[in-house]
């Protein structure tokens, strides 16, 4: 099964500038630094984001699959692993295969959502069996779904501890990463230091290869 993933833009900030400004002691009525702050948490989630293969935020996700995988004991059913996460029951929105006779829409009743370790299986139970796949499409299977956490209150205190860590880190090494105090090893190629590591490495899903 081969995948790929086209992933809105976030709406907003995971979490808010009163927030941020708390952590850093900034006086919540000083809104001087706001625009600064913002790029900061911002670069940050992206990097708490690709590290950990979380989406802190909720977002629109297009999966494409060229295939499926054969099903389980558990469920008997071909499936396809959806390897965006978080992922929250009545994610799917659509679910399309293309064939052809054109583009199928498959019906919630014919598919089953099985969160997995905080991404999904999506089973289809039915529906597809009698379509051929468009020789001309490499990824016939098409799956809508929702990811992330949908507010900051959902997002792991040690999770949500990190990515203000991280900030503070930026907030206080203006891209230099040799000052940042680390001893023995600094910083990962993203950019961030050891000690935020080991309490991201507590969130991180290695199974995303899309």
């Amino acid at each position: 099964m081969t995948d790929r993933y086209e992933v809105s833009a976030p709406a907003g900030l995971p979490i808010s500038l009163e927030t941020v400004k708390l952590f850093l002691k900034i006086d919540i009525s000083d809104t001087s630094r706001d625009d600064e702050l913002t790029l900061l948490v911002a670069d940050a989630a992206d990097m708490v984001e690709r590290y950990t293969n979380r989406l802190l935020s909720p977002r629109t996700v297009l999966g494409k699959f060229d295939s499926y995988g054969a099903g389980d004991c558990a469920m008997p059913y071909p499936y396809l692993w959806l390897r965006r996460a978080p992922i929250f029951d009545d994610a799917v929105t659509d679910l399309q295969f293309i064939s052809n006779a054109g583009s199928t829409a498959i019906l919630p009743a014919d598919y089953r959502l099985k969160p997995f370790d905080e991404q999904g299986r999506l089973y289809l139970i039915r529906g597809i069996s009698n379509l051929t796949p468009d020789q001309f499409e490499p990824y016939p299977l098409r799956v809508t779904f929702t990811a992330g956490y949908p507010d900051e209150a959902a997002i792991p205190p040690a999770l949500k501890q990190g990515l203000l860590e991280l900030v503070a880190f930026f907030d206080n090494n203006r891209g230099d990463c040799g000052g940042c105090g680390e001893a023995g090893g600094g910083c990962n190629a993203l950019g961030i230091p050891q000690s935020i590591q080991a309490k991201l490495a507590l969130f991180r899903i290695l199974r995303v290869f899309a």
